[in-house]
């Protein structure tokens, strides 16, 4: 994905993701254990050899919550205290930012 962030690059550049699953089940491995396994998982789909320019990783221990509010989003009107997030409205990253919209619009 080389149209995020601040930076163009005329180069492809791939985002990979790991299931939940295979995440925690290899949370406390090296990092570079872990990259080498999720480049090797993307060599394998895409059937062939690719040369790896840079790479990074990242684990996010706390990724996605184990429980939700059950709400859109959490308001207290006393004290103008406002939350939303993933922890609101479902566990993915998605639902962080349709959340932060939906309070957005309703606080105007």
């Amino acid at each position: 994905d080389n149209t995020k962030r601040d930076f163009l690059r005329p180069e492809p550049v791939l985002v990979a993701h790991a299931s939940g699953a295979w995440s925690r089940a290899h949370i406390e491995d090296w990092k570079d254990s872990v990259q080498a396994a999720i480049f090797a998982a993307i060599e394998d789909v895409c059937g062939e050899k690719i040369q790896l320019r840079e790479g990074h990783t990242h684990r996010w221990r706390y990724a996605a919550p184990t429980q939700t509010t059950g709400e859109l989003f959490l308001a207290d009107k006393a004290t103008g205290l406002h939350i939303c997030g993933d922890g609101c409205g479902g566990t993915r990253m998605e639902s962080a930012l349709t959340t932060g919209w939906l309070l957005a619009a309703t606080i105007g």
